[in-house]
């Protein structure tokens, strides 16, 4: 039976046959292409390794990039972007594609990986859960990740509050409101805050749910009250992007730009306390 999984930025497929494993590569590159996606040979592949050309695709919609290939029992899609990267060589080579994604790019990340699932649930398709869903049953995911650790619980199922603060593990928020198991909070994701919902506190680190999102946040990123709209930037966040943009300015001979972005790094170090 074929099948597919979800995992970060991944979407894997699993085919019966070498046949089905290539026909679906290409339905779903024409699939992307028919919804903005410019799809074409994978540069490196063909420039490296001439004779995988044909089992390989690259292509991006704006910001959103992708590579793409088929292999006899599958075929793999990995999205990422190069805005907000750790890796010199590029988003394609870092860990945690998906937390790394600007929201603007994370919302066009989430809208093709439903289209493409739509797409093949249509065809027959059934998902397969790499891990226990934690939007289905976060109990059950909680228990299946910690089976091994007989915790002492309250009549909800979680851990008990008493038993996670005598471990020293952090129960409180940054707002100082002390956080249950189910609780809502909000939680900043590239820069903006979301509503979520929160589990476990095992190791002061809670399970922060929403549509579309799965986040593992430690208690001090939690927030009771909402931050307010807009974009939200911690001052090494600020000083790494005014650093970047700087360096653009005058490699480009920009100068003036140049001259107004030390200037707005001036204010911001005047301004933090």
């Amino acid at each position: 039976m074929n099948s597919y999984s979800l995992y970060d930025s991944n979407i894997d497929l699993s085919c019966d046959s070498p046949d089905e494993s290539r026909s679906f590569f290409h339905r779903l590159c024409r699939l992307l292409r028919r919804n903005g996606f410019v799809v074409g040979p994978d540069p490196r592949i063909e420039k490296n390794y001439k004779s995988l050309t044909k089992s390989h695709r690259a292509g991006n919609h704006s910001d959103l990039k992708f590579k793409a290939e088929f292999f006899p029992v599958g075929t793999r899609f990995e999205f990422y972007q190069s805005l907000v990267i750790e890796n010199q060589n590029g988003g394609e080579y870092d860990f945690d594609k998906l937390k790394k994604m600007p929201y603007l790019v994370w919302l066009r990340f989430h809208w093709t990986i439903n289209l493409m699932s739509e797409f093949l649930q249509s065809q027959g398709f059934v998902r397969q859960q790499r891990f226990s869903d934690w939007h289905a049953d976060p109990l059950r995911a909680f228990n299946v990740g910690w089976e091994s650790h007989n915790f002492p619980r309250d009549d909800t199922g979680w851990v008990q509050d008493e038993y996670l603060r005598k471990c020293g593990w952090h129960r409180d928020d940054d707002d100082g409101v002390t956080i249950h198991s189910g609780q809502d909070r909000f939680i900043r994701i590239n820069g903006r805050y979301v509503r979520v919902r929160a589990y476990g506190g095992i190791n002061s680190m809670w399970h922060c749910l929403a549509p579309g999102i799965h986040r593992q946040e430690h208690a001090t990123s939690l927030h009771s009250t909402f931050p307010g709209r807009g974009r939200h930037f911690e001052p090494r966040e600020q000083e790494k992007t005014i650093d970047r943009k700087l360096k653009e300015a005058v490699q480009d001979r920009k100068y003036l730009r140049a001259h107004a972005i030390s200037l707005a790094a001036q204010r911001c170090k005047e301004s933090q306390p």
